[in-house]
């Protein structure tokens, strides 16, 4: 395989999709919110005078409900989920369902009058219905149009589910036939001449011509490894991995105030908490482990015990794995809205871990997983995290091959690390325990 024939006929670049994306949710949201005022209006008769009638009936109220639909599909923006119409499905009517069950309970513990019901339901309906046409028109419109080989045997054949439509003489002809405004380059070995000059010509129409790498950061947020040397940790990871100091300061500050906030939280909880954990199990409470800390530093990290006492009789550190007999029937509810890891706050505050960073490891796994997996290691350079960018895109993980993938994710956030993007984790971790979906 020498290239891929990539993109839609809209020239547009992939933050640019990102962002139209994003416009055309805003659009759907502002649309279906539309719908159920003016509905609510015409159920009332109250054409004379809605912007009163809508003022005395508490709309600005409901306005409340914009906020929270972005913050419930928040994980539909992940390039897994927003090219696919199943998953895209689901987190649509998931996050209609709870916004439904929120507004529910605070409907009725509101004093009588206050908040309208029709309205709501009018909303959901609305807004499911018009974010997913959006939704599916746009992943029918940016989709992959067809493989480049040079194998002639190769050609009409399928491969990943995308037609081989010829080699790198048809290259020109395909791109201007099909209107392609992007070529995906993901070669193996060295560029061809013929391969060369054919890109060169085709970027001189105006065609964008984006390295695999690169193509593989921007859609799936990771890095691959697996393509990667080690000359590219040193000119590339290490340089890109150094911040301001201004960044590094800012960052502290929000770990220190966020550490305090949640130390309330951990304060308010933990009589309920402690006695659901000792009544579940014989045990103590709290249960401290030691993990391994920024450039490899062991540190011993709080959290609440959500497995049986002595669950590794032999000493030996090992995952827990789906439906694992060591975990309490509390653990795992704790475990979902991970509410078990609450007590980390207190590891936060002394400077041992921030609120977003790769997840702290055992040392024993650590050093199986440095032998095992390519640079690893390279997750040190910074604190490691209650919540990280691995954390939120992928499942808690119990192998190697759980790891090497978390560690791409985990590379990404390190080169790219903002307070945007923390934010970003901090309100997608959020949407997770509302989901029930931690691990």
């Amino acid at each position: 395989m020498t290239s891929t024939a990539s993109a839609s006929r809209s020239g547009l670049t992939l933050p640019e999709r990102r962002a139209l994306l994003l416009l055309g949710d805003a659009l759907a949201v502002l649309g279906a919110m539309a719908v159920a005022l003016t509905i609510w209006i015409w159920t009332d008769n109250a054409w004379a005078s809605p912007v009163a009638m809508l003022m005395q009936k508490g709309a600005p109220r409901l306005l409340w409900l914009i906020p929270l639909w972005f913050f419930l599909i928040a994980n539909l923006h992940d390039p897994h989920v927003a090219s696919s119409r199943g998953r895209t499905l689901y987190g649509l009517l998931l996050a209609a369902g709870i916004l439904l069950v929120l507004y529910l309970g605070l409907y009725f513990y509101a004093p009588r009058g206050t908040l309208p019901r029709l309205v709501v339901l009018v909303f959901l309906v609305g807004v499911v219905v018009i974010e997913l046409l959006w939704r599916l028109a746009y992943i029918g419109h940016f989709r992959v149009l067809g493989i480049i080989d040079d194998d002639p045997a190769k050609h009409g054949q399928a491969i990943e589910g995308v037609v081989v439509r010829g080699g790198t003489a048809q290259l020109r002809d395909l791109v201007a036939e099909e209107g392609v405004t992007a070529l995906i380059l993901a070669i193996t070995g060295d560029l061809q001449s013929d391969l060369f000059e054919a890109l060169l010509e085709c970027q001189e129409r105006g065609v964008e011509v984006i390295r695999m790498p690169t193509l593989y950061e921007e859609l799936l947020g990771r890095v691959p490894i697996a393509y990667l040397n080690s000359e590219w940790i040193l000119t590339s990871f290490v340089d890109s991995a150094r911040v301001h100091d201004l960044y590094s300061r800012a960052k502290r500050l929000f770990d220190v105030l966020g550490a305090l906030a949640g130390l309330v939280v951990v304060a308010a909880l933990f009589p309920l908490l402690a006695l659901l954990v000792r009544l579940d199990s014989r045990g103590p409470v709290l249960y401290g482990q030691e993990r391994s800390g920024r450039g490899g530093k062991p540190f011993r990290m709080v959290k609440f015990r959500t497995m049986v006492a002595d669950a590794e009789p032999d000493g030996e550190a090992r995952w827990a794995e789906p439906g694992d007999p060591r975990v309490t029937r509390i653990g795992r509810i704790m475990r979902r809205t991970r509410l078990d890891e609450i007590p980390q706050f207190w590891n936060i505050l002394r400077g041992e871990m921030s609120l977003v960073g790769p997840r702290a490891e055992r040392p024993a796994l650590e050093t199986r997983l440095e032998s095992e997996v390519p640079f690893y290691r390279a997750r040190m350079l910074v604190r490691p995290g209650a919540t990280g960018w691995a954390q939120v895109n992928y499942r808690y993980g119990w192998s190697v091959e759980d790891a090497a993938t978390k560690l791409e994710y985990d590379l990404y956030y390190i080169r790219h690390r903002s307070l945007w993007l923390d934010l970003r984790i901090l309100l997608r971790t959020l949407g997770t325990v509302v989901r029930f979906q931690g691990t």
